[in-house]
Protein backbone atom coordinates (compact mmCIF):
# COMPACT_ATOMS: atom_id res chain seq x y z
CA UNK A 1 0.00 0.00 0.00
CA UNK A 2 1.69 3.39 -0.61
CA UNK A 3 0.52 6.68 1.17
CA UNK A 4 1.17 9.96 -0.73
CA UNK A 5 3.05 12.59 1.27
CA UNK A 6 2.64 15.92 -0.83
CA UNK A 7 4.09 18.90 1.08
CA UNK A 8 4.96 22.60 -0.37
CA UNK A 9 9.01 22.95 -0.66
CA UNK A 10 9.80 26.27 1.49
CA UNK A 11 13.58 26.87 1.35
CA UNK A 12 14.89 29.90 1.76
CA UNK A 13 18.00 31.95 0.76
CA UNK A 14 20.54 33.73 3.05
CA UNK A 15 20.10 37.55 3.23
CA UNK A 16 23.51 39.04 2.16
CA UNK A 17 24.47 35.70 -0.33
CA UNK A 18 24.66 36.32 -4.14
CA UNK A 19 27.13 37.41 -6.84
CA UNK A 20 26.55 40.56 -5.91
CA UNK A 21 25.44 42.08 -2.66
CA UNK A 22 22.26 42.94 -2.14
CA UNK A 23 21.32 40.43 -5.13
CA UNK A 24 16.94 40.26 -5.71
CA UNK A 25 17.52 36.91 -7.32
CA UNK A 26 15.75 33.69 -4.76
CA UNK A 27 19.08 31.91 -5.18
CA UNK A 28 23.09 31.73 -5.59
CA UNK A 29 24.12 31.28 -9.14
CA UNK A 30 27.83 29.46 -9.88
CA UNK A 31 29.18 29.16 -13.14
CA UNK A 32 31.49 26.35 -12.71
CA UNK A 33 35.09 27.62 -13.24
CA UNK A 34 34.15 31.34 -12.41
CA UNK A 35 34.01 31.61 -8.32
CA UNK A 36 36.49 30.18 -6.32
CA UNK A 37 33.63 29.57 -3.35
CA UNK A 38 29.62 30.44 -2.46
CA UNK A 39 28.33 29.65 0.91
CA UNK A 40 25.50 29.81 2.74
CA UNK A 41 25.28 31.35 6.29
CA UNK A 42 22.85 31.92 8.63
CA UNK A 43 19.38 31.53 8.23
CA UNK A 44 17.43 32.06 4.89
CA UNK A 45 15.01 35.12 4.42
CA UNK A 46 13.66 34.91 0.58
CA UNK A 47 11.22 31.63 -0.27
CA UNK A 48 11.49 30.16 -3.15
CA UNK A 49 7.65 29.88 -4.24
CA UNK A 50 5.53 27.48 -6.37
CA UNK A 51 8.01 23.83 -5.76
CA UNK A 52 5.83 21.18 -4.74
CA UNK A 53 7.75 17.74 -3.70
CA UNK A 54 5.75 14.19 -3.38
CA UNK A 55 7.29 11.35 -1.71
CA UNK A 56 5.43 8.24 -1.12
CA UNK A 57 5.66 5.40 1.04
CA UNK A 58 6.14 1.72 0.63
CA UNK A 59 5.02 -1.58 3.02
CA UNK A 60 5.69 -4.47 4.07
CA UNK A 61 4.34 -6.67 6.49
CA UNK A 62 6.38 -9.39 6.26
CA UNK A 63 9.52 -8.38 6.97
CA UNK A 64 12.16 -10.02 9.59
CA UNK A 65 14.13 -7.89 11.89
CA UNK A 66 17.09 -10.52 12.03
CA UNK A 67 17.38 -14.02 10.28
CA UNK A 68 19.72 -16.87 12.16
CA UNK A 69 21.36 -20.04 10.63
CA UNK A 70 24.02 -21.61 11.59
CA UNK A 71 24.06 -19.74 14.69
CA UNK A 72 24.78 -16.72 12.99
CA UNK A 73 22.16 -13.87 13.28
CA UNK A 74 22.02 -11.68 10.55
CA UNK A 75 20.25 -8.07 10.65
CA UNK A 76 18.08 -7.84 7.95
CA UNK A 77 15.85 -5.21 9.64
CA UNK A 78 14.62 -2.04 7.40
CA UNK A 79 14.01 1.03 9.35
CA UNK A 80 10.53 2.89 9.10
CA UNK A 81 12.02 5.55 7.57
CA UNK A 82 13.77 3.51 5.10
CA UNK A 83 10.08 2.74 4.02
CA UNK A 84 8.13 5.71 4.18
CA UNK A 85 10.29 7.99 2.62
CA UNK A 86 8.84 11.19 4.11
CA UNK A 87 10.23 14.13 5.50
CA UNK A 88 9.65 17.35 7.66
CA UNK A 89 10.84 20.78 5.96
CA UNK A 90 13.47 21.27 3.63
CA UNK A 91 16.70 22.58 4.30
CA UNK A 92 18.04 23.81 0.53
CA UNK A 93 17.74 23.03 -2.64
CA UNK A 94 20.20 22.66 -5.91
CA UNK A 95 19.51 23.00 -9.48
CA UNK A 96 21.78 22.01 -11.82
CA UNK A 97 21.49 24.15 -15.77
CA UNK A 98 24.50 22.67 -18.41
CA UNK A 99 27.46 23.89 -16.17
CA UNK A 100 25.74 26.66 -14.08
CA UNK A 101 24.64 25.34 -10.33
CA UNK A 102 22.05 27.46 -9.13
CA UNK A 103 21.47 26.64 -4.99
CA UNK A 104 19.00 27.88 -1.67
CA UNK A 105 18.66 27.17 2.08
CA UNK A 106 21.74 26.22 4.19
CA UNK A 107 24.39 23.54 4.72
CA UNK A 108 25.51 24.06 0.76
CA UNK A 109 28.72 25.29 -0.50
CA UNK A 110 29.47 25.16 -4.22
CA UNK A 111 33.68 24.86 -5.39
CA UNK A 112 33.25 24.79 -8.90
CA UNK A 113 31.66 22.09 -10.22
CA UNK A 114 31.49 20.31 -6.86
CA UNK A 115 28.16 21.03 -4.42
CA UNK A 116 29.11 19.84 -0.77
CA UNK A 117 26.44 19.02 1.62
CA UNK A 118 27.67 20.16 5.46
CA UNK A 119 24.38 20.07 7.51
CA UNK A 120 21.83 17.40 8.66
CA UNK A 121 18.66 17.81 6.80
CA UNK A 122 16.67 17.64 3.29
CA UNK A 123 18.23 18.87 0.02
CA UNK A 124 16.35 18.44 -3.29
CA UNK A 125 18.11 18.16 -6.69
CA UNK A 126 16.96 18.64 -10.12
CA UNK A 127 18.05 19.90 -13.34
CA UNK A 128 19.56 18.47 -16.15
CA UNK A 129 23.72 19.30 -15.74
CA UNK A 130 27.03 18.35 -15.16
CA UNK A 131 28.78 17.87 -11.56
CA UNK A 132 29.42 16.01 -7.72
CA UNK A 133 27.11 16.29 -5.25
CA UNK A 134 29.55 15.48 -1.78
CA UNK A 135 27.56 14.67 1.54
CA UNK A 136 30.58 15.68 3.91
CA UNK A 137 28.16 16.29 7.72
CA UNK A 138 28.93 15.22 11.04
CA UNK A 139 29.25 11.84 11.60
CA UNK A 140 25.93 11.26 13.90
CA UNK A 141 23.90 13.36 10.15
CA UNK A 142 21.16 11.85 9.38
CA UNK A 143 21.26 13.59 5.34
CA UNK A 144 18.55 12.69 2.60
CA UNK A 145 18.91 14.08 -0.95
CA UNK A 146 15.39 14.29 -3.05
CA UNK A 147 15.66 13.74 -6.55
CA UNK A 148 13.16 15.53 -8.20
CA UNK A 149 13.91 14.90 -12.57
CA UNK A 150 17.48 15.30 -11.86
CA UNK A 151 19.67 14.11 -14.95
CA UNK A 152 23.62 14.21 -13.41
CA UNK A 153 26.71 13.97 -15.30
CA UNK A 154 30.23 13.68 -13.94
CA UNK A 155 32.75 13.51 -16.29
CA UNK A 156 36.06 13.32 -14.30
CA UNK A 157 34.45 12.11 -10.90
CA UNK A 158 31.27 10.36 -9.35
CA UNK A 159 27.81 12.03 -9.38
CA UNK A 160 27.40 11.52 -5.32
CA UNK A 161 29.73 10.97 -3.13
CA UNK A 162 28.84 9.87 0.73
CA UNK A 163 32.42 11.09 2.41
CA UNK A 164 30.43 11.14 6.61
CA UNK A 165 27.07 10.93 7.91
CA UNK A 166 25.47 8.69 10.09
CA UNK A 167 23.12 7.92 7.10
CA UNK A 168 22.12 9.35 3.79
CA UNK A 169 18.93 8.56 1.98
CA UNK A 170 18.16 9.29 -1.98
CA UNK A 171 14.89 9.39 -2.01
CA UNK A 172 13.30 9.63 -5.86
CA UNK A 173 10.10 12.11 -5.38
CA UNK A 174 6.98 10.67 -7.04
CA UNK A 175 6.16 10.28 -10.64
CA UNK A 176 10.31 11.56 -11.33
CA UNK A 177 12.78 10.21 -13.78
CA UNK A 178 16.56 10.65 -12.78
CA UNK A 179 19.51 9.58 -13.86
CA UNK A 180 23.24 9.51 -12.49
CA UNK A 181 26.59 9.10 -14.78
CA UNK A 182 30.11 9.31 -14.11
CA UNK A 183 32.92 10.07 -16.45
CA UNK A 184 34.76 6.87 -18.55
CA UNK A 185 38.51 7.78 -16.56
CA UNK A 186 39.08 9.34 -13.96
CA UNK A 187 41.15 9.08 -10.38
CA UNK A 188 39.63 10.31 -7.20
CA UNK A 189 40.58 9.29 -3.77
CA UNK A 190 38.31 10.08 -1.00
CA UNK A 191 39.79 9.50 2.73
CA UNK A 192 42.34 6.61 0.95
CA UNK A 193 39.45 5.36 -0.57
CA UNK A 194 39.61 4.89 -4.66
CA UNK A 195 36.38 6.34 -5.42
CA UNK A 196 35.18 4.07 -8.24
CA UNK A 197 31.12 4.14 -8.39
CA UNK A 198 29.07 6.69 -10.02
CA UNK A 199 27.01 6.45 -6.14
CA UNK A 200 30.17 5.81 -4.27
CA UNK A 201 29.20 6.16 -0.11
CA UNK A 202 31.14 5.39 2.44
CA UNK A 203 28.42 5.38 5.45
CA UNK A 204 24.78 3.47 5.28
CA UNK A 205 22.50 4.33 1.95
CA UNK A 206 19.25 3.99 1.04
CA UNK A 207 17.55 4.43 -1.78
CA UNK A 208 13.72 4.95 -1.65
CA UNK A 209 10.59 6.56 -2.71
CA UNK A 210 8.68 5.61 -6.13
CA UNK A 211 10.45 7.61 -8.70
CA UNK A 212 12.93 5.93 -10.67
CA UNK A 213 16.70 5.96 -11.21
CA UNK A 214 19.15 4.89 -13.89
CA UNK A 215 22.82 4.98 -12.40
CA UNK A 216 25.43 4.51 -15.47
CA UNK A 217 28.87 3.36 -14.17
CA UNK A 218 30.96 4.20 -16.95
CA UNK A 219 34.30 3.95 -15.15
CA UNK A 220 34.30 1.02 -12.82
CA UNK A 221 30.93 0.34 -10.77
CA UNK A 222 27.58 1.51 -10.51
CA UNK A 223 26.44 1.62 -6.95
CA UNK A 224 29.57 1.49 -4.02
CA UNK A 225 28.64 1.44 -0.60
CA UNK A 226 31.41 0.40 2.06
CA UNK A 227 28.70 0.14 4.67
CA UNK A 228 24.72 -1.39 4.00
CA UNK A 229 22.75 -0.69 1.11
CA UNK A 230 19.02 -0.36 1.31
CA UNK A 231 16.47 0.32 -1.90
CA UNK A 232 13.21 0.04 -0.38
CA UNK A 233 10.46 0.93 -3.18
CA UNK A 234 12.13 2.29 -5.40
CA UNK A 235 12.44 1.30 -9.15
CA UNK A 236 16.45 1.17 -9.65
CA UNK A 237 18.42 0.20 -12.92
CA UNK A 238 22.15 0.08 -13.08
CA UNK A 239 24.90 -0.68 -15.92
CA UNK A 240 28.26 -1.01 -15.64
CA UNK A 241 31.57 -1.51 -17.04
CA UNK A 242 32.15 -3.95 -13.95
CA UNK A 243 29.95 -4.99 -10.84
CA UNK A 244 26.55 -3.14 -11.14
CA UNK A 245 26.08 -3.03 -7.14
CA UNK A 246 29.07 -3.51 -4.96
CA UNK A 247 28.88 -3.41 -0.80
CA UNK A 248 30.93 -4.55 1.80
CA UNK A 249 28.52 -5.33 4.94
CA UNK A 250 24.53 -5.93 3.20
CA UNK A 251 22.73 -5.60 0.50
CA UNK A 252 18.87 -5.21 1.64
CA UNK A 253 16.34 -5.28 -1.34
CA UNK A 254 12.76 -4.59 -0.09
CA UNK A 255 9.74 -4.25 -2.74
CA UNK A 256 12.03 -2.73 -5.15
CA UNK A 257 12.30 -3.42 -8.60
CA UNK A 258 16.21 -3.73 -9.25
CA UNK A 259 17.63 -4.22 -13.24
CA UNK A 260 21.22 -4.61 -13.34
CA UNK A 261 24.07 -4.98 -16.54
CA UNK A 262 27.08 -5.60 -15.34
CA UNK A 263 30.62 -6.22 -17.01
CA UNK A 264 31.29 -8.37 -13.87
CA UNK A 265 29.22 -9.27 -11.09
CA UNK A 266 25.91 -7.91 -10.53
CA UNK A 267 24.78 -7.62 -7.26
CA UNK A 268 27.99 -7.88 -4.92
CA UNK A 269 28.36 -8.13 -0.93
CA UNK A 270 32.09 -8.68 -0.01
CA UNK A 271 32.96 -8.83 3.73
CA UNK A 272 35.22 -12.01 5.10
CA UNK A 273 36.09 -10.32 8.10
CA UNK A 274 32.59 -10.01 10.44
CA UNK A 275 30.18 -13.26 9.27
CA UNK A 276 27.36 -11.67 10.37
CA UNK A 277 27.97 -9.15 7.29
CA UNK A 278 28.70 -9.90 3.77
CA UNK A 279 24.95 -10.95 2.99
CA UNK A 280 22.22 -10.16 0.84
CA UNK A 281 18.51 -9.87 1.11
CA UNK A 282 15.68 -9.98 -1.08
CA UNK A 283 12.17 -9.44 0.55
CA UNK A 284 9.36 -8.79 -1.72
CA UNK A 285 11.24 -7.41 -4.78
CA UNK A 286 12.01 -7.62 -8.72
CA UNK A 287 15.31 -8.52 -9.27
CA UNK A 288 16.65 -8.74 -12.93
CA UNK A 289 20.42 -9.32 -14.09
CA UNK A 290 22.22 -9.57 -17.16
CA UNK A 291 26.32 -10.13 -16.02
CA UNK A 292 29.39 -11.46 -17.71
CA UNK A 293 30.21 -13.28 -14.02
CA UNK A 294 27.79 -13.69 -11.42
CA UNK A 295 24.79 -12.64 -10.66
CA UNK A 296 23.63 -12.16 -6.97
CA UNK A 297 27.03 -12.94 -5.17
CA UNK A 298 27.92 -12.60 -1.27
CA UNK A 299 30.89 -13.76 0.89
CA UNK A 300 28.54 -14.83 3.85
CA UNK A 301 24.54 -15.35 2.68
CA UNK A 302 22.22 -15.07 0.01
CA UNK A 303 18.60 -14.67 1.78
CA UNK A 304 15.26 -14.86 0.01
CA UNK A 305 12.37 -14.53 1.47
CA UNK A 306 10.46 -13.52 -1.24
CA UNK A 307 10.31 -12.22 -4.88
CA UNK A 308 10.82 -12.67 -8.35
CA UNK A 309 14.23 -12.56 -9.68
CA UNK A 310 15.35 -13.15 -13.45
CA UNK A 311 19.42 -14.50 -13.83
CA UNK A 312 20.79 -14.34 -17.32
CA UNK A 313 24.71 -15.27 -16.45
CA UNK A 314 27.88 -16.25 -17.74
CA UNK A 315 29.38 -18.14 -14.08
CA UNK A 316 27.22 -18.47 -11.00
CA UNK A 317 23.61 -17.19 -10.95
CA UNK A 318 23.06 -17.00 -7.09
CA UNK A 319 26.70 -17.50 -5.10
CA UNK A 320 27.48 -17.71 -1.78
CA UNK A 321 31.19 -18.25 -0.09
CA UNK A 322 28.83 -19.55 2.69
CA UNK A 323 25.35 -20.31 2.69
CA UNK A 324 22.23 -19.59 0.34
CA UNK A 325 19.09 -20.18 2.09
CA UNK A 326 15.59 -19.39 -0.18
CA UNK A 327 12.35 -19.67 1.67
CA UNK A 328 10.19 -18.58 -1.36
CA UNK A 329 9.70 -16.32 -3.91
CA UNK A 330 10.33 -17.04 -8.11
CA UNK A 331 13.11 -17.82 -9.24
CA UNK A 332 14.45 -18.13 -12.74
CA UNK A 333 18.28 -19.15 -13.46
CA UNK A 334 20.35 -19.09 -16.90
CA UNK A 335 24.03 -19.93 -16.31
CA UNK A 336 26.90 -20.89 -17.86
CA UNK A 337 28.27 -22.68 -15.00
CA UNK A 338 26.04 -23.17 -11.44
CA UNK A 339 22.73 -22.14 -11.11
CA UNK A 340 22.86 -21.78 -6.95
CA UNK A 341 25.94 -22.37 -5.29
CA UNK A 342 26.95 -21.97 -2.00
CA UNK A 343 30.41 -23.43 -0.51
CA UNK A 344 28.95 -24.57 2.57
CA UNK A 345 25.06 -24.98 2.83
CA UNK A 346 21.87 -24.60 0.72
CA UNK A 347 18.62 -24.99 1.54
CA UNK A 348 15.68 -24.56 -0.01
CA UNK A 349 12.19 -24.26 1.88
CA UNK A 350 9.91 -23.04 -0.72
CA UNK A 351 9.80 -20.90 -3.78
CA UNK A 352 9.41 -21.86 -7.92
CA UNK A 353 12.73 -22.19 -9.37
CA UNK A 354 13.29 -23.09 -12.49
CA UNK A 355 16.93 -23.63 -13.80
CA UNK A 356 19.23 -23.99 -17.17
CA UNK A 357 22.96 -24.66 -16.26
CA UNK A 358 25.90 -26.49 -16.38
CA UNK A 359 25.05 -27.44 -12.47
CA UNK A 360 21.90 -27.07 -10.77
CA UNK A 361 22.60 -27.15 -7.56
CA UNK A 362 25.70 -27.59 -5.35
CA UNK A 363 27.33 -26.80 -1.94
CA UNK A 364 28.53 -28.91 0.67
CA UNK A 365 24.99 -29.55 2.39
CA UNK A 366 21.72 -29.78 0.16
CA UNK A 367 18.94 -29.67 1.45
CA UNK A 368 15.40 -29.43 -0.22
CA UNK A 369 12.22 -29.37 2.53
CA UNK A 370 10.00 -27.74 -0.54
CA UNK A 371 9.13 -26.05 -3.08
CA UNK A 372 8.91 -26.55 -6.90
CA UNK A 373 12.63 -26.77 -8.27
CA UNK A 374 13.17 -27.72 -12.01
CA UNK A 375 16.39 -28.16 -13.35
CA UNK A 376 17.61 -28.31 -16.90
CA UNK A 377 21.50 -29.38 -16.89
CA UNK A 378 24.06 -30.41 -18.75
CA UNK A 379 26.37 -31.59 -15.94
CA UNK A 380 24.85 -32.54 -12.04
CA UNK A 381 21.39 -31.85 -11.75
CA UNK A 382 22.48 -31.43 -7.74
CA UNK A 383 25.91 -31.62 -6.62
CA UNK A 384 27.30 -32.37 -2.97
CA UNK A 385 30.80 -31.39 -3.55
CA UNK A 386 33.39 -30.88 -0.63
CA UNK A 387 33.85 -27.45 -0.64
CA UNK A 388 34.10 -26.66 3.23
CA UNK A 389 36.23 -29.10 5.36
CA UNK A 390 35.17 -30.86 8.00
CA UNK A 391 31.96 -31.56 6.95
CA UNK A 392 30.35 -34.39 5.22
CA UNK A 393 28.70 -33.74 1.64
CA UNK A 394 25.08 -34.64 1.62
CA UNK A 395 22.16 -34.15 0.04
CA UNK A 396 18.91 -34.30 1.88
CA UNK A 397 15.51 -34.55 -0.10
CA UNK A 398 12.46 -33.89 2.53
CA UNK A 399 9.53 -32.81 0.67
CA UNK A 400 8.58 -30.46 -2.46
CA UNK A 401 8.39 -31.35 -6.05
CA UNK A 402 11.71 -31.68 -7.75
CA UNK A 403 12.03 -32.51 -11.74
CA UNK A 404 15.70 -33.25 -13.00
CA UNK A 405 16.46 -33.47 -16.54
CA UNK A 406 19.92 -34.09 -17.71
CA UNK A 407 21.48 -33.90 -20.41
CA UNK A 408 23.70 -36.84 -22.56
CA UNK A 409 26.82 -38.12 -21.68
CA UNK A 410 28.81 -38.44 -18.16
CA UNK A 411 26.21 -36.04 -16.30
CA UNK A 412 24.27 -36.92 -12.84
CA UNK A 413 21.05 -35.93 -11.80
CA UNK A 414 21.83 -36.46 -7.57
CA UNK A 415 25.74 -36.35 -7.58
CA UNK A 416 27.20 -36.54 -3.61
CA UNK A 417 29.90 -37.14 -2.77
CA UNK A 418 29.05 -37.90 0.26
CA UNK A 419 25.48 -39.07 1.43
CA UNK A 420 22.61 -39.14 -0.38
CA UNK A 421 18.70 -39.23 1.63
CA UNK A 422 15.38 -38.81 0.00
CA UNK A 423 12.95 -39.05 2.60
CA UNK A 424 9.85 -37.43 1.12
CA UNK A 425 8.31 -35.05 -1.89
CA UNK A 426 7.97 -36.00 -5.40
CA UNK A 427 11.32 -36.74 -7.47
CA UNK A 428 10.97 -36.42 -11.25
CA UNK A 429 14.40 -37.74 -12.91
CA UNK A 430 15.78 -38.34 -16.68
CA UNK A 431 18.98 -38.83 -16.85
CA UNK A 432 21.64 -41.54 -17.57
CA UNK A 433 22.89 -41.72 -14.17
CA UNK A 434 20.04 -40.90 -12.26
CA UNK A 435 22.36 -41.57 -8.67
CA UNK A 436 25.60 -41.36 -8.12
CA UNK A 437 27.23 -41.21 -4.35
CA UNK A 438 29.61 -42.11 -2.56
CA UNK A 439 28.62 -42.49 1.15
CA UNK A 440 25.05 -43.76 1.91
CA UNK A 441 22.46 -43.75 -0.76
CA UNK A 442 19.28 -44.60 0.81
CA UNK A 443 14.88 -43.33 -0.22
CA UNK A 444 13.02 -43.49 3.12
CA UNK A 445 10.45 -41.54 1.36
CA UNK A 446 8.23 -40.06 -0.96
CA UNK A 447 7.79 -40.98 -4.55
CA UNK A 448 11.09 -41.07 -6.92
CA UNK A 449 10.19 -41.57 -10.98
CA UNK A 450 13.31 -42.10 -12.72
CA UNK A 451 12.88 -42.28 -16.66
CA UNK A 452 9.19 -43.39 -16.35
CA UNK A 453 9.28 -45.56 -13.89
CA UNK A 454 8.91 -45.75 -10.08
CA UNK A 455 11.81 -46.78 -7.76
CA UNK A 456 12.12 -47.68 -4.27
CA UNK A 457 15.70 -48.47 -3.73
CA UNK A 458 18.95 -46.40 -5.00
CA UNK A 459 21.26 -47.61 -7.32
CA UNK A 460 24.92 -46.08 -7.94
CA UNK A 461 25.18 -45.26 -11.39
CA UNK A 462 20.84 -46.18 -12.46
CA UNK A 463 21.37 -46.67 -15.96
CA UNK A 464 18.32 -45.84 -18.22
CA UNK A 465 19.34 -42.93 -20.69
CA UNK A 466 17.84 -39.56 -20.02
CA UNK A 467 14.61 -40.16 -22.06
CA UNK A 468 11.50 -38.13 -22.19
CA UNK A 469 7.77 -38.90 -22.60
CA UNK A 470 7.28 -41.58 -25.23
CA UNK A 471 10.96 -43.00 -24.87
CA UNK A 472 11.72 -39.78 -27.35
CA UNK A 473 15.05 -38.25 -26.12
CA UNK A 474 15.39 -34.58 -24.86
CA UNK A 475 13.98 -33.00 -21.57
CA UNK A 476 11.47 -34.65 -20.02
CA UNK A 477 7.55 -34.27 -20.17
CA UNK A 478 4.55 -34.71 -18.05
CA UNK A 479 4.74 -37.72 -16.13
CA UNK A 480 3.61 -38.77 -12.77
CA UNK A 481 0.22 -39.81 -11.46
CA UNK A 482 -2.73 -38.67 -13.51
CA UNK A 483 -0.02 -38.49 -16.57
CA UNK A 484 2.22 -40.70 -19.20
CA UNK A 485 5.54 -41.39 -18.34
CA UNK A 486 8.31 -39.44 -18.52
CA UNK A 487 10.61 -36.73 -16.64
CA UNK A 488 8.46 -34.16 -16.04
CA UNK A 489 6.86 -33.61 -13.03
CA UNK A 490 3.68 -34.70 -11.40
CA UNK A 491 0.67 -34.76 -14.07
CA UNK A 492 -1.76 -32.80 -11.17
Amino acid sequence: MKKALTILLAALLLTGCGAKAGNENTGNTVENNTLTEIQTETEPSVPVENVSISVSETENTDLRDTFTFNGVEYDTSVSKRDLTASYDEITGTVSFSGNDITFTGSGITVTDNTVKITSAGTYVLSGNGSGTVLVEADSDSKVQLILNNLSLTADQNAAIIVGQADKVFITLADNTVNTLSDGSSYSVTYDDSEVDGTIFSKDDLTINGTGSLTVNGNYKHGIVCKDELTIAGATVKVTAVKTAINVNDAVKLVNSTVNVKAGTDGIKADNDEDTAKGFIYVNGSTVTASTGDKGLQATQAVIIDSGVISLTVTEDGLHSDNIIVINGGEISIKAGDDAIHADHTLEINDGTIVINSAEGLEATVVTVNGGDITVNASDDGINAAQKVSGITPTITINDGVLTVNMGQGDTDALDSNGNLFINGGYITISAQSPFDYDGQGQINGGTVIVNGSQVTQMTNQFGGGGMGPGDQSGWGGQGGPGGGPGGGRPGW
